[in-house]
């Protein structure tokens, strides 16, 4: 199977593979969809879609359906070239997921963890 646009950016140059990667890391994804939805990069938008698909579905199966579904209405947008469709919608998971990040992180220093540069949490 061909590896998807946005992990062969994102870890090129690291070695990683995709469940390797930190949640900055999946905003950054986000970001580049953005900006390939912007460019109107229909190749780019579905790899890195399809990206955001398979991460979703090999990490976080809680919630994974819905936003499965999400994913594949945008590939149906991008396919008809509807990509302010697709915009809207990585937008959305974009800035839920951030908030998402936000709340664990006032949640981590009210307990206090912090993370450290190993990615280990320690108690302050």
């Amino acid at each position: 199977m061909r590896e998807n646009y946005a992990i062969k950016m994102d870890m090129m140059s690291t070695g990683q593979n995709s469940a390797d990667l930190k949640p900055l890391e999946l905003s950054d994804i986000y970001d580049l969809g953005i900006e390939a939805c912007n460019a109107k990069d229909s190749i780019k938008v579905r790899d890195i879609i399809n990206t955001l698909k398979e991460l979703c579905s090999d990490q976080y199966t809680g919630v994974a359906d819905g936003i499965t579904r999400l994913y594949d209405f945008c590939l149906q947008f991008v396919k008809d070239e509807r990509f302010d469709k697709v915009l809207g919608i990585l937008d959305e998971l974009h800035q839920s997921w951030n908030m998402t990040l936000a709340a664990n992180l006032n949640r981590s220093h009210q307990y206090g963890i912090v993370r450290v540069k190993s990615d280990r949490f320690i108690q302050k």
